[in-house]
């Protein structure tokens, strides 16, 4: 795979972000005010699932995605990146 605009490797801004299946904060922070509420959250991530499955993944799993409370670790309705870079880390230090 080349280097062009196709299916070549690297660091792009895609689903993946560069990191193969894990979502990125960016991905999910729609308005770019590095803060996400639940609204949305559960929309970027129905888009997420909606591109993904687009793509041709199973989407074996999506049922048991977090919930937004789970990623908001400090109960103040508001997700930032420190709190999802935290929750990725435990959700993916298994794999």
């Amino acid at each position: 795979m080349g280097t062009g605009s196709g299916m070549g490797g690297g660091m792009g801004g895609g689903m993946g972000g560069g990191m193969g299946s894990r979502p990125v904060f960016a991905e999910y922070d729609l308005n770019g005010d590095g803060r996400l509420i639940a609204q949305e959250f559960n929309q970027a991530r129905a888009n997420r699932i909606s591109a993904r499955a687009q793509q041709g993944y199973r989407m074996r799993n999506a049922g048991h995605a977090p919930a937004f409370t789970t990623l908001d670790r400090n109960g103040d309705g508001v997700v930032n990146a420190a709190e999802f870079a935290a929750h990725q880390a435990q959700r993916f230090s298994g794999r």
